[in-house]
């Protein structure tokens, strides 16, 4: 089964709240039966009945609100995601806290993933830094961080005079 899937299937039941065992299910019933005279009995919610798992796939997966308090950190677990959908899904995540700042990104997640992706490849040095910062300054480079500052003065100021002048001359701005 994809990881992705199991992933979504995992965040799902722990926002609905619905992923918990049959027992505690039957002992709620129990008690609901007990105190039914009380207070009129509200239906337990569905169980869930996850397809089996290989311990592997257990161990593969996260919360994706672990991944994302790590690469608060550092980046470092960027290049543990195996998954383009996951990635896509952390980098749309960034957006939307950047958008919260009323800062907009408007390349969409799938093309930061390849940036990234290629840019790490090139230089695994730079997840060291927390992945917004790392968001924040491939967008800079792309001229697509809107803050309300001007583009060229912000990507001159982010980055090298040399690294400004080649981005510039890769953008065909000059």
């Amino acid at each position: 089964m994809n990881r992705y899937v199991i992933f979504l299937i995992i965040i799902f039941a722990a926002i609905s709240g619905t992923a918990e065992g049959g027992g505690a299910v039957a002992k709620r019933q129990q008690a609901g039966e007990a105190r039914a005279h009380v207070k009129p009995r509200i239906a337990a919610p569905p169980v869930v009945v996850f397809p089996p798992v290989s311990q592997d796939e257990v161990n593969d997966v996260a919360d994706l609100s672990d991944v994302v308090a790590s690469l608060k950190i550092s980046s470092r677990a960027w290049a543990l995601l195996i998954d383009q959908e996951a990635k896509e899904v952390v980098v749309w995540q960034f957006m939307q806290d950047f958008r919260r700042a009323g800062i907009t990104i408007s390349k969409p997640p799938p093309f930061y993933v390849q940036t990234i992706d290629a840019m790490a490849q090139g230089d695994p040095q730079m997840l060291q830094q927390p992945f917004d910062r790392l968001l924040q300054v491939v967008a800079i480079m792309e001229y697509d961080f809107d803050n309300g500052q001007d583009k060229d003065a912000l990507a001159r100021k982010v980055l090298s005079p040399q690294a400004f002048e080649h981005n510039k001359k890769r953008l065909g701005l000059k």
